[in-house]
């Protein structure tokens, strides 16, 4: 089974066990797959951090969340667009 969208690399201070501890379950219950987005430049670098521990279970989807289209959100787009190529 996949989840196609969540934040489990915000469940805690990764590489603490709160994040790998929510891994652990979802893929005990048969989320064997889960797609990652995350929602700005802050949330990038946890993101990355759980998908290199989990790399066969995760997928990243890289962008920005609506809410967060803040001062020069364009730029930041441009960043994350040469990141995914």
């Amino acid at each position: 089974m996949t989840d196609t969208h969540c934040h489990l690399y915000l469940a805690g201070d990764f590489p603490g066990d709160e994040c790998c501890d929510a891994m652990n379950r979802a893929i005990a219950s048969g989320v064997t797959r889960m797609v990652f987005p995350n929602v700005d430049r802050d949330s990038l670098e946890p993101m990355r951090r759980l998908h290199e521990v989990y790399p066969f279970n995760s997928a990243m989807a890289i962008g920005i969340h609506p809410t967060e289209l803040h001062g020069d959100w364009e730029a930041l787009l441009d960043e994350f667009e040469q990141l995914a190529a």
